[in-house]
């Protein structure tokens, strides 16, 4: 973007690296400025050529080669007087990305296949009771009242007749 006119435009580029193939637009008002592109020479002298000149106000520049490139604002003397002009040095083509370490994909799941069909007569239903226990002969009887009651009755039946 072409700045402010006493600005240090001619220094935008120095901190920047520039490869091959990348892109500069020019954003500015049309009419009040464009964008040339000149040769060392005319950029130090300010010297605007006849043609040639940028003006869609949206001005994209595609690096093509590697080297210094010089572009000045051709209206007025806003390159000489205010300094409106850019050099870049443009680098070679910009390396590739680096490398993506990142861990290799899982390997694929491959299921087991169903086991076969069982043919034979299925195992015998679990035996879900409890087997009886073995008398206990030593162990004390216990009995509800129930029993009680009834065992007296039928003892008093038994007296009575």
């Amino acid at each position: 973007k072409w700045l402010d006119p006493r600005s240090q435009l001619h220094c935008l580029g120095q901190d920047k690296v520039f490869h091959v193939g990348d892109v500069l637009v020019f954003n500015y008002t049309k009419n009040k400025h464009n964008v040339i592109t000149v040769n060392g020479t005319a950029f130090k002298n300010c010297t605007i050529p006849p043609n040639g000149a940028h003006n869609t106000s949206l001005d994209r520049i595609k690096l093509q080669a590697p080297g210094k490139k010089w572009y000045i604002c051709g209206i007025a003397d806003h390159c000489a007087e205010h300094g409106m002009k850019l050099v870049i040095d443009v680098q070679g083509a910009a390396p590739p990305p680096a490398p993506n370490h990142t861990a290799p994909p899982p390997a694929p799941i491959h299921k087991a296949p169903p086991p076969a069909p069982n043919h034979t007569a299925p195992p015998p239903a679990p035996n879900h009771t409890a087997p009886a226990p073995a008398p206990n002969h030593t162990a004390p009887r216990t009995f509800s009242g129930y029993q009680i009651i009834a065992s007296a009755l039928i003892l008093v039946a038994m007296v009575m007749a």
